[in-house]
């Protein structure tokens, strides 16, 4: 049987945009989390280390760190949600766009805390996980966004090109291709809430 993902379905997501009046370091985890989701459920891992070098033009390129040596750079829009939320928290480093990403051992201690943080965050907001109540993870961003996909019936290729899935072989690279314009349009209907 296949094993339910949990998500957030659009309640959730919109508690999550309407939050006010956390303590800042959970208004930070989910901001952050939006951030994944605003990103086509990008990894949190790839958003700590998010640089400079890889937002040009209104879009950001990146290469899942989770691929490793198979790694293959992708892109997707930069939506406005995602600028925001990059503006508000950048800091002043040349190299990485956020103050925190400086190597996997500040990552760490960074990853628990926030985890720590959007735990207490989706307590206090009352933000449920479905199909079954769980904890807000940063895995439960990426779920959403294929999840809600799915629900908007955006095309299973489309969003598996938007959230960068791993291929099953080499010919699979060129199964999904779809021009730039239909990948920002159903990132776009994914996001709106």
């Amino acid at each position: 049987r296949r094993r339910k993902n949990v998500y957030l379905d659009e309640d959730g997501l919109r508690k999550m945009k309407k939050a006010t009046g956390l303590p800042a370091s959970q208004q930070r985890a989910i901001d952050l989390s939006l951030l994944q989701f605003y990103m086509c459920g990008l990894n949190f891992k790839d958003v700590y280390y998010l640089r400079w070098e890889q937002l040009q033009n209104g879009r950001a390129f990146l290469e899942r760190a989770k691929l490793g040596a198979h790694k293959y750079e992708f892109d997707m829009l930069l939506v406005p949600e995602a600028e925001e939320m990059i503006d508000k928290y950048k800091g002043k480093d040349s190299v990485y766009v956020f103050p925190w990403s400086k190597d996997d051992l500040r990552y760490k201690t960074f990853y628990d805390n926030h985890y720590r943080d959007l735990i207490k965050a989706q307590e206090k907001l009352e933000i449920e996980t479905k199909p079954k109540r769980a904890n807000l993870t940063t895995n439960v961003l990426r779920h959403t966004f294929s999840t809600l996909g799915k629900f908007k019936r955006v095309e299973d290729g489309i969003i598996r090109e938007l959230m960068n899935h791993e291929h099953k072989g080499m010919s699979a690279v060129y199964d999904d291709v779809y021009p730039e314009a239909d990948r920002d349009a159903a990132q776009r209907k994914i996001i709106r809430l």
